[in-house]
């Protein structure tokens, strides 16, 4: 019969209503008997519902069946109400739909399945989302890891490394760990040690384990000796009556070999509980019978010498009882145990004693006796094969080789050898760097290759800004008290930083040059014969001006004087150049502009009725602050007065522009924030008790940050104009000056301190800026 295969009609409760059949493919198409598919004809009398009056009369016929049965129904619905459609799209499209999730979301989404996971870790989503905040990234560090080259930074660490460590050098050269791929290791490849014979090889490297296990055998063995000598001396008129054993071959190890062959060829079956306890007899003795070793292989040189206790005798016979007995021993292996330890009386391992010929009658040893079990076996092969260092041991196991026959366990425990993989993509350790990320989130080790993991980029850039929000930073003064040598002798007037180093200007007229990682004081300058009020770098030069009337141009790699520029008739109080121009400002009431390659003056800027303290331009617009309570704007080109910005009511001491706001600090205790295009004043920050004396202000982190003769540094916000944090806690005396980035604040004081804020420790900062 087939009703198996078909489903009986419904009949609705009126008579009026189209029945609904549900027919098969039996009746259909006969061409595949093996396949049946249930169609559903929905009846005439519904085809004009809406989808909300099919809702409920589904509902209400669930409810006029079992609940088992109504849970059925509800498993077989939830696959199309929790069907999955990202992963159903192409891969670019989802990437695409994701695209407008933030991170937060989109780092939820990773939990939901496999292929979520896949789509929310994609780098390029990452890249858009680091590159939306607003936050920068080092393209050409990033380029130069990418290409696997040496930037010039790094070249510079590497000879300053080679320098330091080339009298080391001289005095020891290092031996490289010689490695094989072979099936056999070679004793012949292992590398020799500066001066050291032909002959000689070096001494393996031992695990802790054996290194405890010498030292516990050699202690006992010196016990051992002193109550063999005492013994030996209250016992000389009965040695005559004990039995004297013959020569023990110095080659303990060839003898345990060839022995145990003979003795495994008497064993017997025996149980498994036998086994165990015999293994657990053997290695209680094993301390033991190393001593007696140990002792006669150092107390016999060519003829034979008594025993000196009766005990040896009893414990030999003990052992070679045990072994006749023992069942569960293997082929002895063609390679040391870490039972033949050479004694402190031993001949040196370079030096071995000869080894008896063959025509000589092999005499019976304690140590012979042992049987190689696979207890033993498995406990004494390392998953590494190491090189062994005795030459007697190396004849032993060739001598094996020869007799005894092999086993597939030692043989793919000798040939499981080191087997190093060249790597040529990864990244070397920056030792310079105390928390190196790269080789362990920008590397892949499976294929080789590098990359930018730019999810762990805004993992690090987030925490950064999140320890700027909550104040947590780490301090640092430079220089260090063991340094103190080094520090300026007086105040500290000016200073600029990078990833790499400080430099300093003071009032002592030197300029120092301080490694951002050591502390440490690389080079100082002197050529000023005063104050050094201020400096700007690049990787090419160093521009200084100082109370002398001068400015001076430094290079950068030497530190020698390139050119002395002469132009201002008083105290140079602040200067900045980028490209090839430099403007300056004096106390002379002017503003110079030069040209950076042949220090000529190009124009000269005056409009000012006192000293023109600071200065600051972008592009070819020129903002100064003086100390007649005004700020103006400067046309380069042309040197026209474009804007006055007039609202403090006392001298401007510091001023920065960026190009669309105007932030200045005064002595009148306030700071003022302006809009460069139509000159309202946007906000007044109110908060220190003293003269305003430098400030910094950064829109893309929206951050002004503020030092004060007070000896404090306000965070401000720049959009919205309010305090957000304090920092004084590292600050005794006056803040002169200070300079920030996104992960640290630099600032000096008039008590020849540089004060490093660092929001970034513990954070790889290799790729941020």
């Amino acid at each position: 019969m087939r009703d198996s295969h078909l489903e009986k009609a419904i009949t609705p409760s009126t008579p009026s209503t189209s029945t609904t059949t549900i027919t098969t493919t039996d009746d259909v198409d006969h061409a595949d008997e093996g396949y049946v598919e249930q169609r559903f004809e929905l009846p005439d009398c519904m085809s004009n519902w809406s989808d909300d009056q099919k809702a409920e009369f589904a509902y209400q016929l669930l409810l006029t069946i079992s609940t088992s049965n109504a849970r059925g129904a509800v498993n077989r619905l939830l696959p199309l109400l929790h069907r999955d459609f990202l992963s159903l799209l192409p891969y670019e499209l989802a990437l695409h739909i994701l695209q407008f999730v933030d991170a937060l979301t989109l780092a939820r989404i990773s939990g939901v399945s496999r292929r979520w996971r896949q789509l929310s870790q994609d780098q390029t989503l990452w890249k858009k989302l680091f590159t939306q905040q607003g936050w920068n990234y080092d393209q050409r560090a990033m380029e130069t890891y990418i290409n696997n080259t040496i930037s010039h930074s790094q070249l510079q660490q590497q000879q300053q490394q080679q320098q330091l460590q080339h009298t080391d050098d001289l005095r020891l050269t290092p031996v490289p760990l010689a490695r094989t791929t072979a099936s056999m290791y070679d004793p012949a490849a292992l590398p020799k040690m500066p001066g050291a014979p032909a002959s000689g090889r070096l001494r393996p490297f031992r695990r802790p384990g054996d290194l405890f296990l010498r030292l516990r055998q050699r202690r006992t063995l010196h016990q051992h000796q002193e109550n063999t000598t005492a013994s030996a001396s209250s016992s000389t008129t009965t040695n005559a009556s004990i039995d004297t054993p013959t020569p023990v071959e110095s080659n303990s190890t060839a003898s345990m070999a060839t022995s145990t062959t003979n003795i495994n060829s008497n064993n017997e079956h025996s149980t498994e509980e036998e086994e165990d306890e015999e293994v657990r007899e053997q290695e209680e003795l094993i301390t033991a019978t190393t001593l007696v070793s140990s002792n006669s292989s150092s107390s016999i040189s060519d003829e034979t010498s008594p025993i000196a206790s009766s005990s040896t005798s009893a414990l030999s016979r003990r052992i070679h009882n045990m072994n006749n007995n023992s069942n569960n021993a293997l082929p002895p292996i063609p390679f040391p145990l870490p039972l033949s330890l050479a004694s402190p009386t031993s001949p040196s391992r370079s030096h071995p004693l000869p080894i008896s010929s063959s025509s000589s009658r092999r005499q019976y040893h304690p140590l012979h006796a042992l049987p190689l079990t696979r207890d033993r076996i498995r406990s004494s092969v390392s998953t590494f094969a190491r090189p062994t260092t005795s030459s007697s041991i190396v004849t032993a196991a060739s001598r094996s080789a020869t007799v005894l026959p092999s086993s597939s366990k030692t043989t793919s425990a000798l040939t499981n050898m080191v087997i190093e993989r060249p790597y040529k993509n990864r990244p070397s350790p920056r030792r310079h760097v105390k928390y190196d990320e790269t080789a362990l989130y920008h590397y892949n080790e499976t294929t080789d290759t590098r990359f930018i993991n730019w999810r762990r980029l805004y993992r690090n850039r987030h925490l950064i800004d999140k320890r700027w929000k909550e104040g947590k930073c780490k301090m640092r003064v430079f220089p260090h008290k063991d340094s103190l040598s080094d520090m300026h002798l007086e105040g500290i007037y000016c200073i600029q930083f990078d990833e790499d180093k400080i430099i300093s200007g003071s009032r002592d007229r030197t300029i120092k040059i301080w490694d951002m990682r050591t502390g440490e004081c690389r080079r100082t300058l002197c050529s000023h014969g005063a104050s050094v009020l201020c400096l700007q770098y690049d990787d090419r030069y160093i521009i200084s001006g100082s109370s002398d009337k001068t400015m001076v141009k430094w290079d950068m790699e030497t530190g020698r004087v390139l050119r002395i520029l002469h132009g201002h008739s008083s105290s140079v109080l602040n200067l900045r150049f980028s490209q090839d121009r430099i403007v300056s400002s004096s106390k002379d009431h002017t503003i110079r502009v030069w040209d950076l390659e042949s220090g000529e003056t190009l124009r000269v800027l005056r409009g000012h009725h006192a000293a023109v303290n600071a200065i600051q331009f972008k592009d070819n617009r020129i903002v100064s602050a003086s100390g007649d309570r005004t700020v103006k704007m400067w046309d380069m080109e042309t040197g026209e007065c474009l804007r006055t910005f007039d609202s403090h009511s006392r001298g401007i001491a510091c001023v920065e522009f960026d190009g669309t706001r105007i932030v200045s600090g005064s002595s009148d205790q306030t700071i003022k924030v302006w809009d460069a295009e139509t000159g309202k004043c946007l906000h007044t920050l109110v908060g220190h008790t003293d003269l305003v004396r430098t400030l910094q202000m950064s829109q893309q982190e929206d951050r002004i940050i503020s030092g004060s003769y007070d000896g404090s540094l306000r965070i401000w916000s720049l959009s919205q104009g309010c305090h957000l944090r304090s920092l004084s806690q590292a600050i005794e005396g006056k803040v002169l000056n200070l300079q920030f980035d996104y992960a640290r604040i630099v600032c000096c004081s008039n008590l020849a301190k540089i004060v490093k804020y660092d929001f970034a420790h513990g954070i790889d900062t290799q790729f941020l800026m």
